[in-house]
């Protein structure tokens, strides 16, 4: 919007307006197979948990 260069990652917001954010979330759920399509990934044997999704797809979506 402002046209200034973001030189790290770090330094990056975003901030939505319209849509707002629920808006791209429900979207994104609605149009990749409902909630139903996001299963978590059994935890792995590391000694920690973390919600990881098992489809690849989804993912890189």
């Amino acid at each position: 919007m402002t046209g200034d260069s973001i030189s790290s990652p770090r330094e990056a917001d975003v901030d939505h307006s319209k849509p707002v954010f629920e808006e791209l979330a429900e979207s994104f759920v609605r149009d990749h197979g409902g909630l139903e399509a996001f299963v978590i990934a059994p935890d792995s044997a590391a000694g920690f948990s973390v919600a990881e999704l098992e489809n690849a797809a989804l993912v890189r979506d």
